[in-house]
């Protein structure tokens, strides 16, 4: 009868926390979804295994989000997502690729997805924020196997969010080798800026793209990158 009053007991711990876990994602949520124009700058550190401590690479991210219209960059790429197009830019290669308008991924939609799938929630309470771990199924259709968020506790505001890929990934700079390992994505997120100068020129074709001769000519900063419109069948 004890063993089973312990284990009634482990449950419903378990499930207190789940619960105080959902919670807490969902005031994050509700903190950057009930503003409309927001901007913040994240760092992106990919580590070569699930237990590396020093980062193989390293580099900057910006998103600023104007009510439905979203520009993203990580590192030499910037992603548009403009109401009436989508434009993906990559400084690298000096090419850029127009589409059809798309729907940005956000907060929302990845963390219900990953609450969703995943199996077991864990969290602790550290003196300024909330440490939550998802544990994603085995038949998960995600490709990480474990998310860790950290919460600030004041003002519920993402702080970090850790990913951990199920799947390995050749490390190795040598095309005659092999190496592989699961890889860590952190991304390290400042506070957001709420309301903040609006800058309606991300989101205007004109700043891209102009015709010339009835033809769709990169020009601004993408000037003479190699262009292609995939919006035409």
């Amino acid at each position: 009868m004890k063993f089973l009053i312990v284990l009634g007991a482990l449950f419903c711990v378990q499930t207190l926390l789940a619960l105080d876990a959902k919670e807490i994602i969902a005031k994050m949520q509700k903190v950057y979804n009930k503003e409309a124009h927001l901007e913040y700058d994240c760092t992106y550190e990919l580590f070569k295994g699930h237990k590396d401590a020093t980062a193989e690479t390293t580099y900057k991210g910006y998103v600023y989000r104007n009510k439905t219209n979203v520009y993203q960059k990580i590192d030499q790429t910037e992603f548009v997502y403009a109401s009436d197009f989508f434009l993906q830019i990559n400084h690298e290669e000096q090419a850029a690729v127009l589409a059809l308008s798309q729907r940005s991924v956000n907060l929302d939609v990845d963390m219900n997805t990953a609450l969703k799938e995943c199996s077991n929630i864990e969290m602790k309470t550290e003196d300024d924020y909330y440490a939550i771990t998802l544990f994603i199924k085995n038949t998960s259709s995600l490709p990480f196997s474990i998310v860790k968020l950290r919460v600030d506790k004041k003002k519920y505001y993402l702080e970090r969010l850790d990913l951990y890929y199920s799947a390995e990934q050749d490390f190795s700079e040598d095309a005659k080798k092999v190496d592989m390992a699961q890889p860590h994505m952190r991304i390290s997120f400042k506070e957001p800026k709420m309301n903040p100068k609006e800058k309606k020129t991300y989101f205007l074709l004109s700043t891209y793209i102009k015709t010339v001769d009835k033809k769709l000519i990169p020009t601004g900063s993408i000037e003479g990158y190699s262009f292609i419109d995939n919006r035409v069948n």
